[in-house]
C-alpha cells in the first residue's frame, strides 16, 4: 500500500467519541494548570509530592501530543478525500489559523506581564521571596534570546525556554510535528520527503526528546489510520504490542542509567522515556475510544475550545499573581490551599473567556484552498 493510499480513506468518528475527546483535552489542560499551581504555590512548604505532581502533569501533556496526532491525521485524511489529493495549502492555513492567534497573543501577554511585574510584585522588583529550600525554578525572567527562540519555535532546540513560562517547552515540538507531517504528505514531492527526514534528524540531534515524543504523535496518527480503515485489533494483540513497547523503553532506561557517561542528564532521559510510554498509552486509549470499545467521562468539556489559550496563558498568569500575593498566603495551611485553588480557577476562567474569542480568529483564508 502506498503512502497516498494509506491516507485516502477517511472514517469520521462518532459524535459521542468526539465529545469524549474534548472532555479529555479540557481535563488534560486543567490538570497541567493545577499541577503548575502546586509547583509555584505549594511546593515550597509541601515538597513531598513534587515528583508525583510533576510526573502527573507531564503525562497529561503527553496525552495532548497523542491527541494532536490522532486529530491531525483525521483532518489530513479528510483533506485528501475532499481534494482528491493532499492540499498542502489548505493544511498549512488550517494549522496556522490554529496556532498563530493564541500563540502570539500569549507571547504578547508574557512580554506585558514581564514589563509590568516590578510595579505589582510585593518585592518591588521581579524577584520572588525565598520561602524555603524547595522553591520552583520558575522566575519572572525574559531575555531577548530566549524570547526570540520562542517566537521562532526553536526554544528547546537552539535556545532555552524562558523561566517565566515553562509551558512554552512543548509548543515548538507540536509545531515541528505539523511541519514534518505536512512535508511527508506533500503529493508527488520527493524533495519534501527528503527534507522531512533531514529535518527530523536535525531536530532529534538538537534534542533527542523530540524523536521520542514524535513516536507519541505518530502513535496517535496510527490510531486514526486504523480507525479510518476499520481495522480492529484483538485485545490480546494490543496487550502484546504495548507490553513489548514497555519492555523496550525499560531496556533503554536501564541502558541510560547504567551504561551512559556520568555527564549525561539521566533524569531528563528517564522523563522522556516515561513520557513516551504515557503518550503511547494514550494513543492506545484513543484507538479503543474511536471504536467505542472504551468510554470515558471526565470534567472539562467546556474548556476544550479554549484549551490552547489556557495552556499558553496559565503559567505566566500564575507566576504574576504569585509574585503579588506571595508574602500574604503562607500564614496558615487553609489560607494557602484556598488561595491556590481560587487563583487556579480564576486563571482558568480568564483563559477560557479569552480563548473563546482568540481561537475563533482565522487570519489565513481557506476558501480558495
Amino acid at each position: 500500500m502506498t503512502l497516498t493510499a494509506l491516507f485516502q480513506r477517511f472514517t469520521p468518528i462518532e459524535q459521542s467519541v468526539s465529545h469524549q475527546l474534548d472532555m479529555l483535552r479540557g481535563f488534560s489542560t486543567a490538570m497541567v494548570l493545577f499541577c503548575h499551581a502546586y509547583l509555584l504555590f505549594l511546593y515550597p512548604v509541601w515538597p513531598a509530592i513534587m515528583l508525583p505532581a510533576y510526573l502527573f502533569a507531564h503525562a497529561w501533556v503527553m496525552s495532548l501530543f497523542a491527541l494532536s496526532g490522532f486529530l491531525i491525521c483525521k483532518s489530513a485524511c479528510y483533506n485528501i478525500q475532499q481534494n482528491n489529493q493532499f492540499s498542502i495549502r489548505r493544511y498549512a492555513f488550517s494549522r496556522l489559523n490554529r496556532i498563530v492567534p493564541p500563540f502570539y497573543f500569549g507571547c504578547g501577554a508574557l512580554l506585558l506581564i514581564y514589563l509590568i511585574s516590578p510595579w505589582f510584585f510585593a518585592s518591588g522588583s521581579r524577584e520572588l521571596a525565598v520561602i524555603s529550600d524547595t522553591m520552583s525554578q520558575a522566575k519572572m525572567m525574559l531575555d531577548a534570546k530566549s524570547f526570540t527562540g520562542v517566537l521562532l519555535f526553536v526554544n528547546g532546540f537552539l535556545t532555552e525556554t524562558p523561566a517565566s513560562n515553562f509551558s512554552f517547552w512543548s509548543l515548538p515540538f507540536e509545531v515541528w510535528f505539523y511541519v514534518l507531517f505536512g512535508l511527508m504528505l506533500w503529493p508527488q514531492n520527493r524533495i519534501a520527503i527528503f527534507a522531512a527526514i533531514l529535518l527530523l534528524l536535525a531536530l532529534s540531534l538538537l534534542n533527542y526528546a523530540f524523536l521520542l515524543y514524535s513516536l507519541i504523535w505518530c502513535g496517535g496518527a496510527i490510531a486514526a489510520l486504523l480507525h479510518n480503515h476499520q481495522f480492529q485489533l484483538k485485545g490480546r494483540v494490543l496487550i502484546a504490542i504495548f507490553s513489548l513497547i514497555t519492555l523496550v523503553l525499560l531496556l533503554l532506561a536501564a541502558i541510560g542509567l547504567f551504561m551512559l557517561p556520568a555527564d549525561v542528564d539521566k533524569p531528563k532521559l528517564l522523563l522522556a522515556l516515561y513520557g513516551t510510554l504515557c503518550g503511547l498509552g494514550f494513543g492506545l486509549l484513543f484507538y479503543l475510544m474511536s471504536f467505542q470499545r472504551i468510554r470515558i467521562r471526565l470534567p472539562g468539556y467546556r474548556l476544550a475550545r479554549s484549551s490552547y489559550t489556557i495552556y499558553i496563558l496559565h503559567f505566566p498568569l500564575l507566576l504574576f499573581i504569585y509574585g503579588i500575593v506571595q508574602p500574604y498566603i503562607y500564614q496558615n495551611s487553609f489560607l494557602l490551599l484556598t488561595t491556590t485553588l481560587f487563583i487556579s480557577c480564576g486563571v482558568m476562567l480568564v483563559g477560557l473567556v479569552i480563548g473563546r474569542y482568540i481561537e475563533k480568529l482565522k487570519p489565513f483564508p481557506q476558501r480558495s484552498c
